[in-house]
């Protein structure tokens, strides 16, 4: 079991603007949110990738990201 102290970040993505302006995200983050929850982690920022294809990683929220967990 992980302790509470374990820090995580949330990472969310939908591949095309139809996408997210639908539920997948919301669901996503309520998905990601939950299992932190149960695991006793804390998620200390989340990051909402909404119509970016994955096909590199080139993407803005991505790049946030990695600069957070680097820094």
């Amino acid at each position: 079991m992980t302790s509470a102290t374990e820090k995580v970040v949330a990472y969310c993505r939908v591949s095309t603007a139809e996408q997210a302006d639908g539920m997948s995200l919301d669901a996503q983050l309520r998905a990601i949110r939950a299992y932190a929850e149960q695991r006793n982690l804390v998620i200390v920022a989340e990051f909402v990738e909404r119509g970016a294809s994955a096909t590199d990683d080139s993407r803005a929220e991505f790049q946030r990201m990695i600069e957070k967990l680097l820094s």
